[in-house]
């Protein structure tokens, strides 16, 4: 975490096989300030932005990650703002209330299906 709190852009990847959802990693990157850049997955834009709390890429395309690589670090502003923006959206929108009223939710969710009749 040092490193990466020193860090302006941190390229991330994971593999498919990995359930859907982005992880931990992306949010203590961008808690950190650091823009992340990700891989796209469709649950992404639940927990940051694309193109403004987080940079994305297409996996399999080279020439889409060589590019967004060049455009960012030929404009260091725009990875700043994007770190910057990750940022604020972490420590507001990801606190231990937060996780914890979500964890609630899903556990009752969980325990009002249990307690539904089932046909079999």
């Amino acid at each position: 975490l040092e490193v990466l709190s020193k860090t302006q852009l941190c390229m991330i990847s994971f593999p498919h096989a990995v359930p859907t959802g982005i992880g931990f990693t992306p949010l203590e990157v961008a808690y950190l300030g650091c823009a992340p850049m990700i891989d796209f997955r469709m649950t992404l834009p639940g927990f940051l932005n694309p193109g403004e709390e987080v940079i994305t890429y297409l996996p399999l395309d080279r020439a889409d990650i060589e590019e967004k690589l060049s455009f960012y670090l030929e404009n260091p502003q725009e990875i700043e703002r994007i770190g910057k923006n990750a940022s604020n959206r972490v420590k507001t929108s990801f606190t231990p209330s937060d996780r914890a009223e979500f964890l609630a939710k899903v556990i009752n969710d969980i325990y009002s299906q249990a307690q539904e009749p089932r046909c079999l």
